[in-house]
């Protein structure tokens, strides 16, 4: 959730209405639906679930979660961009 929230560049669940627990999962349902369309996406995601998997093997939380918020960036900040491209 800490991830969805850097994402939309809010401090606190509280603070955005798309954190109540239905539309955060309508959310994260979307995200990753629409991520599954954009090309070259599926293959970036393969990586980052390593390095994620990886931090976790080792023991390592902090990697574990910077990893994670940075597979999630890179998601949002893909679809973005293939939105972005379809527009134009």
């Amino acid at each position: 959730m800490k991830s969805f929230i850097v994402l939309l560049g809010t401090s606190s669940p509280k603070q955005n209405p798309v954190f109540c627990d239905e539309d955060h999962d309508q959310f994260s349902r979307e995200v990753w639906i629409s991520s599954l369309h954009v090309p070259g996406r599926v293959e970036k995601t393969v990586e980052e679930h390593k390095l994620i998997l990886e931090a976790i093997k080792n023991r390592n939380p902090e990697k574990a979660e910077a990893s994670m918020i940075a597979h999630l960036n890179n998601a949002v900040a893909d679809i973005r961009a293939s939105m972005k491209r379809e527009e134009e």
